[in-house]
């Protein structure tokens, strides 16, 4: 970058940021609207005349709320729970197999959907997370380990009778 010549401003100059002395004309490019980026419609499309602009979207419609999906821990709480029972009660037999297929397989499998669900909910402009949430996921997380626990001993007792 050159230095600056007679009568102009350089970089550290604060002149440049100065509103004129009065009686003086404003130079071009200061304080100017309008001049080289133009103050209406130019290059860009027409300018913003205003909130009730309708070129100009309304920022309440872009704002979305979500919660995480609760529903899914609780369907899982309640499968891992189901199959922990029908292991018991099915002890050593073969339809402890389908206490297993609740408490394990299926009870995970709406876990991880619960964790893919509520991480995509959470890039929402505003994620609502009830304390419910943390108990929610706790029980089901319990439920889904000791009724795996359960029915694996149920379908090892009854596979080693066989």
């Amino acid at each position: 970058m050159p230095p600056p010549q007679h009568g102009q401003s350089g970089p550290g100059d604060r002149r440049q940021w100065s509103p004129p002395a009065a009686g003086q004309p404003q130079s071009p490019g200061r304080h100017e609207v309008g001049g080289q980026f133009g103050a209406g419609a130019g290059q860009y499309g027409p300018a913003a005349t205003g909130f009730n602009d309708p070129q100009v979207p309304a920022v309440a419609s872009s704002i979305t709320m979500s919660a995480p999906p609760n529903g899914l821990l609780i369907v899982a709480a309640a499968c891992a729970g189901a199959g922990g029972l029908i292991g018991a009660l099915g002890w050593g037999r073969w339809w402890s197999l389908l206490g297993w297929l609740l408490a394990g397989p299926i009870a995970i499998w709406l876990v991880a959907r619960f964790v893919a669900v509520d991480t995509e909910r959470k890039t929402a402009t505003v994620y609502s997370r009830p304390g419910s949430t943390g108990v929610l996921w706790a029980v089901a997380i319990v439920l889904t380990v000791l009724g795996i626990a359960v029915t694996a001993l149920a379908v090892g007792f009854w596979i080693g009778r066989l």
